[in-house]
């Protein structure tokens, strides 16, 4: 059916008269603040998402408007886009608000199936949308995992979005304690336990951010006891990651995680903990600008020649693990024959499917050492902030590892992923003597495990004559 041939879909209609450019589809839902239709907008040719804000008051309505008008302004991929606000045709005490229509699981799905190297991830993502937020000075003030839907992008990427930003506000601003709020989520001071504290204020976005990375370890929202709660996860929740939640999740405010950018950073630094000679804000930059390469490449490679077409119909089924090898294999061809952009798309599908297969935990050791050997054969086709951001997103996954899977094979994946970053590195010696001695390390290891290995101990022996050149 035509979008836009009627305002109805199955006698669907919006409880107020708006603007006939929006034709109401489905109704989403509806919470503490309004309730929310997916629309069609005519005049843009776009899906949106349009809340119906109850019942407020002039001196909200106000406000209200205000605040859209500055929430308008954010761009940022985890916060949900608002682009416009109005009043309904009709004298009718409401409001409402036209944003971004998002589309994907809510993280309330999503609890207990995710690793935690994807939970602070997660929360990592969201904590970034939050302080660009709080640097325009507005708050969200009910972060919680029914108001986060996890989106992909053109590269299968997941992005966690923030959603119902209508009650979000000015730090400043004193609205009515617990408008529109979760209770489980909720900060102490917006329940109005606690004395003397304002309901609104850039601490309760801190709270909620907590409250949300310890749902995703636990699957319960935190009690008045959190740190109690926490010590049944200990062999889930590392201690430093626990210290990380607690300091969120403080009753006073005062005593919380000073800033959200502060919170970013100690979650960066927990994601590559191995390795603190790493700056946390370049580290996220070059993640960052690795999802928009990918991005870019995959939207490439669906113009690609026929030729690629027909090779990747073959392994359009199976599992992740075999399309990954199957575009690996293709994308090693293309480069002996010196195709070497096309080579460069197959790479890049290849990655994402082996960080897939991690994801799902359908890889395996042997799977580990593929993309290593993949990444160490394209490196000359990427830049440097590409290969580094690849190099350390894939330590990542396999730092992931269970233990008992960590054979000879693996160790040596690692080695040879150190050594490529140390090779990245040289015009920073500091940083790269510390990759050189991890792939030391992790080369010595899978020596030990496998004496008898002419491929490790080529490897070791190379890896140790280069140490050896550069104490002389």
């Amino acid at each position: 059916m035509d979008e836009a041939s009627t305002n109805t879909k199955n006698g669907l209609q919006f409880p107020y008269s708006i603007p006939e450019r929006f034709r109401c589809r489905d109704f989403l839902g509806s919470g503490g603040s309004g309730v929310v239709f997916k629309a069609w907008d005519e005049l843009l040719q776009r899906m949106v998402a349009i809340k119906f804000i109850k019942n407020p008051t002039f001196l909200s309505r106000q406000r209200l408007v205000a605040e859209a008008r500055a929430l308008a302004k954010l761009n940022h991929p985890s916060l949900c886009g608002v682009y416009d606000v109005g009043e309904p045709s009709e004298d009718h005490s409401s409001l409402y608000m036209v944003m971004e229509l998002i589309e994907g699981p809510r993280v309330t799905e999503l609890a207990g199936q995710l690793s935690i190297n994807d939970a602070v991830k997660l929360v990592l993502q969201l904590a970034e949308g939050v302080s660009h937020m709080h640097s325009e000075g507005l708050v969200h003030n009910d972060i919680n995992p029914t108001n986060v839907i996890v989106k992909y992008d053109s590269s299968d990427e997941s992005i966690p979005t923030l959603i119902d930003l209508s009650i979000a506000g000015r730090a400043s601003s004193n609205r009515h304690k617990g408008f529109g709020v979760s209770p489980l989520f909720s900060a102490p001071e917006q329940r109005g336990s606690e004395p003397n504290t304002s309901g609104r204020s850039k601490a309760v976005d801190i709270y909620g951010l907590g409250a949300l990375l310890f749902f995703l370890v636990t699957g319960q929202a935190p009690s008045d006891e959190p740190q109690r709660q926490l010590k049944q996860y200990a062999d889930r929740c590392p201690t430093r990651l626990r210290n990380i939640i607690l300091n969120c999740l403080h009753r006073d405010p005062n005593e919380r995680t000073s800033s959200v950018q502060l919170l970013a950073q100690q979650l960066t630094d927990y994601r590559y903990r191995r390795f603190p000679w790493l700056v946390p804000a370049s580290v996220t930059l070059l993640v960052s600008s690795l999802v928009a390469t990918i991005a870019i490449s995959i939207m490439h490679y669906h113009f690609a020649d026929s030729a690629t077409a027909e090779r990747t119909e073959v392994v359009e089924a199976g599992s992740h693990i075999e399309q990954a090898l199957a575009h690996s294999h293709y994308a090693r061809e293309l480069i002996e024959s010196n195709q070497l952009e096309r080579a460069k798309q197959q790479s890049l599908l290849a990655l994402n499917y082996f960080k897939s297969s991690f994801k799902e935990q359908q890889h395996s050791t042997s799977v580990a050492a593929e993309m290593t050997e993949l990444l160490v054969a394209i490196a000359p086709l990427l830049s440097r902030s590409e290969m580094n951001a690849l190099l350390l997103e894939t330590t990542t996954y396999l730092e992931s590892e269970k233990p008992e899977e960590r054979t000879a094979k693996y160790h040596l994946a690692l080695a040879r992923l150190y050594h490529q970053l140390t090779l990245l590195q040289q015009d920073k010696p500091k940083q790269a003597e510390q990759w050189e001695r991890e792939s030391l390390r992790a080369a010595a290891r899978a020596l030990a495990m496998k004496p008898n290995s002419q491929e490790i101990r080529s490897f070791f022996t190379q890896l140790d004559a280069q140490s050896s050149e550069g104490t002389d």
